[in-house]
């Protein structure tokens, strides 16, 4: 699978998971839509500052499910990064668009192999 789409899948798996784990909170715990946003950033990059919502039991477990599924997705997202940086496939694409940019400017030649 090409990297570029990889990540792409990735970012679209994460924006997923964010938005999925925000509903949930905001299902669970009765809280804003701010706090529930707050409280999936902060599970799924495991900062870790407690809870800044009380949770139940229910809410508890719903934080287990956005860990276990969150913290899955974001390291994907982060290898792809780094596999589409590292390894080179950015600077190639955007060589490949300058080369074909050129390649569009020209008019009336005639290429002779």
């Amino acid at each position: 699978m090409d990297a570029r789409l990889r990540f792409r899948i990735c970012i679209t798996a994460l924006a997923a998971v964010f938005i999925i784990g925000t509903v949930g909170y905001m299902l669970v715990s009765d809280a804003s839509m701010g706090d529930a946003a707050f409280m999936t950033v902060i599970t799924l990059s495991t900062v870790g500052y407690g809870e800044t919502i009380p949770l139940d039991p229910s809410g508890r477990i719903w934080t287990v499910v956005v860990i276990v599924l969150g913290v899955g997705v974001v390291s994907l997202a982060y290898a792809s990064m780094l596999t589409l940086f590292v390894g080179g496939e950015i600077r190639t694409a955007l060589g490949r668009s300058k080369v074909q940019a050129k390649i569009d400017q020209l008019h009336g030649h005639i290429i002779l192999c």
